[in-house]
C-alpha cells in the first residue's frame, strides 16, 4: 500500500509564506518610496537654491554690494531678501526709524557698513547710480515670530520645512546657502550651493 504523500504544502503554510512575501514587499516598497521622497525633496531643494542664489548675485548683491547674512543667526538670514523696502527708511536722532522692514533692513546695513550717511543712501533706490535697497528680491514661505524683538521674519524654508542658512559671511570665496536636510543639524550630508565662483554644489548621496 502506497503512503500519503506528504511533500505539498498545507494551507497554513502557504498563507505563512504569503504573509512573508507581503511583509518583505511592503518594507521595498516603502524603502523605495521614502527614497524617491527625498530625491524629490532633494531637488525642490536645490531650485529653490539656485533661485537665492541669483537673487543674491543678480540683485540683493548688486545693489547694496553686500551679502545677506547674518553670523549670529544664519538660519534667518534670508529674511533680507523678503523685507519690503516702502520707502519709509531713514535714520533720525541716531536711530533706525520707517516701517518695521525698513527698520531690519537699516540695522542691517548700519551693522556691515557703520556709515549713516552711506545707510541713508542704500536704504532708497537711486535710479541715476543704480544703487541701493529695491526689496523684496524673494517672497517669503514663512514668517517666524522672534519672541525677544517681539518681531515676524520672513524666512525662506527647504523642502522640509526648514530655514537655509547663509554663511562665509562677507567673503565672496566663502558664501555659501546650506540646507541641513531633515534632521536641521549642519553635517557632511548638507546641501550646499556656493553663490560665488565655480565651487561644485555639495549633494548627499
Amino acid at each position: 500500500m502506497l503512503g500519503k504523500d506528504n511533500s505539498g504544502f498545507t494551507l497554513l503554510e502557504l498563507l505563512a509564506v504569503i504573509a512573508i512575501i507581503g511583509f518583505l514587499v511592503t518594507i521595498a516598497s516603502l524603502r523605495i518610496g521614502g527614497k524617491l521622497v527625498g530625491e524629490a525633496k532633494i531637488k525642490t531643494t536645490l531650485n529653490e537654491m539656485k533661485n537665492i542664489k541669483e537673487a543674491i548675485r543678480e540683485g540683493f548683491y548688486l545693489d547694496l554690494g553686500l551679502i545677506p547674512e547674518d553670523n549670529a543667526t544664519p538660519q534667518y538670514a534670508t529674511r533680507y531678501l523678503c523685507l519690503v523696502n516702502d520707502g519709509t527708511g531713514n535714520i533720525t536722532g541716531g536711530n533706525c526709524t520707517g516701517s518695521s522692514d525698513c527698520i531690519e533692513m537699516c540695522k542691517f546695513l548700519r551693522n556691515k557698513i557703520g556709515n549713516d550717511t552711506k545707510v541713508r543712501e542704500l536704504l532708497h533706490w537711486n535710479r541715476w547710480t543704480e544703487k541701493g535697497w529695491r526689496g523684496p528680491y524673494m517672497e517669503p514661505d514663512v514668517r517666524y515670530y522672534d519672541a525677544g524683538n517681539d518681531t515676524y521674519y520672513p524666512l525662506i524654508a527647504d523642502a522640509w520645512g526648514n530655514y537655509y542658512r547663509i554663511l562665509g559671511g562677507q567673503n565672496k570665496t566663502q558664501a555659501r546657502i546650506v540646507s541641513c536636510g531633515a534632521d536641521n543639524e549642519t553635517e557632511d550630508d548638507d546641501i550646499v550651493m556656493w553663490i560665488f565662483g565655480a565651487n561644485a554644489t555639495q549633494i548627499p548621496h
